[in-house]
């Protein structure tokens, strides 16, 4: 069974009256840890990455404001001469040519890019020289948009989106490792995040630590008071243990949802309060700022079982009530 990127690509427009049903690859020599559907299996369209090494959430800024992206990291090529970026394969009848564009995460320039390429026998290989790959790839964090045409040169599907990175990823785990991220003090990095809850767009004061994006934990639980998963914020100083109550609605103490300009990069220290989810111990990774404690959007969505949606054309995360958690 192949995978599905998760939050890999994050929009996908659907141009055309019928849909193809992906099918296997007729090369039997791909990798299958390394062979992802392009959003799902109903496109038809799949991409193979033959340098693929895993992939983790990254936190990207853009114009001061933070989104959670799914970053996926490249080994570095073996050899000295082209190298193969990925292939795309499709059983879709009508596609005919690609255009592939590859730029900085941010879009301001062009790592490279391809007009026009034709698909064989359902198939395009992205490669680039190896001068290029040193110059524009090797540890770049970078952004591919993907266009399918028929032979008529019609836009038949776009897919947003896919961020990848070529980093030393067998060096990297040869060096000494560090504490582990809850274990020590790190630093905050002041981010403006704007999240729709049950359609609602509400910003937040958050900062990114080492590539996650953490949020007030008091912000979360007061935009979902009075929707359909509220949950209670308790502090026990006695047991110096923090309480996380599902179904009740929760009580403002005071600052929620304040947002601050000319914010500063902060320390921030490990949350070393017990934490608790309707009396059950539970482990999260938190961290303490200015006396308030953040958590990470997405603990807190599975914790309380809210999906967790993507806008891709707006860049935005959601939150939605009247969904169910996935991973």
């Amino acid at each position: 069974m192949k995978k599905n990127i998760s939050l890999l690509l994050l929009a996908v427009f659907l141009l055309q009256t019928a849909v193809v049903a992906a099918a296997e690859p007729e090369d039997a020599g791909y990798d299958a840890s390394k062979l992802f559907y392009l959003a799902d299996e109903s496109t038809g369209y799949q991409i193979y990455f033959p340098h693929y090494a895993g992939s983790d959430p990254a936190v990207l800024s853009v114009n001061g404001e933070a989104f959670e992206i799914e970053l996926n990291y490249f080994d570095y090529p073996e050899g000295d001469g082209d190298v193969r970026l990925f292939e795309v394969i499709t059983s879709d009848p009508d596609a005919r040519y690609l255009d592939i564009l590859i730029s900085d995460e941010s879009g301001q320039w062009y790592a490279a890019e391809w007009k026009g390429l034709e698909l064989s026998g359902g198939k395009a290989t992205v490669s680039v020289s190896r001068s290029i790959w040193e110059m524009n790839f090797q540890e770049e964090m970078l952004h591919v948009d993907i266009y399918s045409y028929n032979r008529d040169g019609e836009l038949l599907w776009h897919f947003l989106d896919l961020y990848i990175m070529f980093t030393d990823w067998g060096e990297a785990e040869q060096e000494p490792q560090a504490p582990e991220e809850e274990d020590r003090e790190v630093l905050a990095l002041p981010q403006t995040a704007n999240v729709t809850v049950d359609g609602k767009t509400v910003t937040f004061d958050a900062y990114a630590i080492n590539g996650n994006l953490y949020l007030k934990l008091r912000d979360l639980a007061m935009v979902l008071s009075g929707t359909g998963k509220p949950f209670e914020v308790k502090w026990d100083g006695a047991r110096n243990a923090i309480s996380l109550i599902s179904g009740e609605a929760y009580t403002p103490v005071g600052g929620e949802l304040a947002v601050s300009d000319n914010r500063m990069a902060a320390t921030a220290a490990p949350n070393r309060s017990k934490i608790y989810v309707d009396g059950r111990e539970m482990q999260f990774t938190a961290y303490t700022i200015g006396g308030n404690n953040y958590f990470k959007l997405r603990d807190i969505a599975r914790t309380f079982n809210i999906g967790v949606t993507w806008d891709a054309a707006a860049k935005m995360v959601g939150l939605d009530t009247q969904q169910d958690y996935t991973e």
